[in-house]
């Protein structure tokens, strides 16, 4: 008995000592870890979840100024969390929804956009899409939520950005499974990264709001007036912010695919309706 006991202690220490240790990734952690040439990251475990909202609060701090480590800018999407949805459990491709990161080259800053996965609509076009969220200097905390709103998802970045992308079902509750930090597109992590995470408290909706409606195809096209459009939206989110207004609700409507930050980079991000909301 004594010798097994010393051959699982053996196994567990090798293993432990190793960066690809697959046992970090038993709990969540208060650090996200990515290592260099891997995908893979460790901190966020991989675990069954049915819930309103999945969130975080993060901050991105060693290495997540990655661009700086390559001779060229690359514009692929990391995925930062997220989870499965529409009670799908092992394939993030069949049906998520993300929140993803990139590094802006030349800055130090880091750009949050809303990433949702189907594969089996890529005929209707949204197989793979992603859209601006917001941009947040690096060493800053950010609480982040993806929330379900009707037949939507509800991203939010700290308390005063919104984006809402289409969702491929309608039942009240996200239903699949959390999804950890992934580095990659198609390259790896050409440094170790180091991301804060911990537990959102409570994330209270303030004025004024930037707000993306991202959500069908050929969007900026529409002849759609975009007050009506914003009135009428199924997922109901000017009546949510309507109730959450104790004066009066005043919407600006923006254009399409207007960049709320400076140094925002967004190839290949669907368009969108953007308004400022505020309660006056």
């Amino acid at each position: 008995m004594k010798n097994i006991i010393f051959v699982f202690v053996f196994i567990f220490s090798f293993i432990a000592c190793r960066k690809e240790n697959p046992f970090l990734n038993m709990i969540d952690g208060s650090l996200i870890q990515c290592y260099k040439n891997k995908h893979i990251c460790m901190g966020i475990v991989d675990t069954p979840v049915v819930a309103k909202s999945v969130s975080g609060k993060f901050s991105f701090n060693e290495g997540t100024d990655y661009q700086n480590y390559w001779d060229s800018p690359y514009g692929q999407v990391n995925k930062l969390f997220g989870a499965t949805d529409c009670g799908e459990l092992i394939e993030t491709r069949e049906n998520s929804a993300m929140v993803g990161f990139r590094h802006l080259s030349n800055t130090n800053s880091i750009e949050l956009l809303g990433y949702v996965h189907k594969e089996d609509a890529v005929r209707n076009g949204y197989n793979f899409r992603h859209a601006h969220l917001t941009v947040i200097p690096r060493m800053q905390d950010i609480d982040i939520k993806i929330e379900v709103v009707k037949g939507y998802y509800k991203f939010s970045a700290g308390s005063s950005h919104d984006l809402i992308m289409k969702r491929f079902c309608d039942t009240k509750r996200i239903n699949g499974r959390k999804i950890s930090t992934w580095f990659g597109g198609q390259k790896p992590a050409p440094v170790d990264l180091k991301i804060g995470h911990g537990t959102v408290g409570s994330m209270k909706s303030t004025f004024p709001k930037n707000l993306r409606i991202s959500d069908k195809d050929n969007l900026c096209k529409s002849t759609e007036d975009s007050l009506n459009y914003l009135t009428n939206h199924q997922s109901g989110i000017y009546n949510d912010y309507k109730a959450s207004c104790s004066g009066t609700l005043k919407v600006n409507f923006l254009g399409c695919n207007r960049n709320f930050d400076t140094g925002e980079v967004s190839e290949n991000s669907e368009g969108a309706f953007v308004y400022t909301v505020d309660c006056l």
